[in-house]
């Protein structure tokens, strides 16, 4: 879940995407943790109120090389403790700058910030090129079993990549709720797919916050239920 949000620390202020994200966020995202460490299962369950920020946020909030670790934000007035900021990763293909962003625990946020019991999208990162049309296909077949419906979308950003230098083994899932039920509505494209998946955690030296882990990422062959995808998209 993410919303577009203001968010202040001391006299300063910039609007940018709050991000409710999971553990294994970096991993899935092949994105690092540059200082500090990011958010973990504990954080999760406890409604942890701590940030992880991108590099656009922590310039434009702690200029001058101020150390934004340890200190506080604002998000909605609810002060966030700083406990990492992610390693500066650039433009997307569409020109957005992905550092403007805030990251906070999908549980906290979507509690205090979004107001939703449910997420929209899930990225899943396949270890086997090779093998993401069978990861997709699997993931496809557990989505309509357990939602009893085609009511998903997913991308296959692997497909969409391939115009770039760099390769992603990326699927990006999408999800999409009416107040009770998922709304159902699915599309079919040949190089395109939508849907819903997990994401996934990276080694790091943790502050006070917790003992340092590593989320072992399932193989495309594993059982999908080893994937915290089913639990976050019920």
């Amino acid at each position: 879940m993410s919303s577009t949000l203001t968010v202040r620390a001391g006299n300063l202020d910039t609007q940018t995407t709050v991000n409710g994200t999971v553990p294994q966020f970096p991993e899935a995202k092949s994105w690092t943790v540059e200082d500090g460490a990011f958010l973990e299962k504990t954080d999760m369950d406890a409604y942890g109120t701590v940030a992880v920020l991108g590099r656009t946020v922590a310039d434009a909030l702690f200029p001058d090389g101020a150390d934004p670790l340890g200190q506080y934000i604002l998000i909605k007035n609810i002060p966030f403790q700083v406990i990492g900021v992610m390693s500066k990763k650039g433009a997307s293909a569409g020109g957005n700058d992905q550092d403007d962003t805030v990251l906070v625990p999908l549980s906290t946020g979507n509690l205090r910030l979004f107001g939703a019991r449910n997420v929209r999208s899930i990225t899943v990162q396949v270890k086997d090129g090779s093998a993401i049309n069978v990861t997709q296909d699997q993931i496809q077949a557990l989505l309509d079993e357990r939602h009893k419906r085609e009511d998903t979308q997913i991308i296959n950003m692997a497909a969409i990549h391939e115009t770039f230098t760099e390769t992603s083994n990326i699927l990006k899932v999408f999800l999409s709720f009416d107040r009770r039920h998922l709304a159902a509505g699915r599309r079919h494209r040949r190089d395109e797919y939508h849907a819903g998946i997990g994401h996934r955690a990276d080694p790091r030296d943790r502050h006070p916050h917790g003992d340092g882990r590593v989320a072992a990422i399932s193989s495309p062959s594993s059982s999908l239920r080893r994937w915290s995808f089913p639990r976050l998209a019920a």
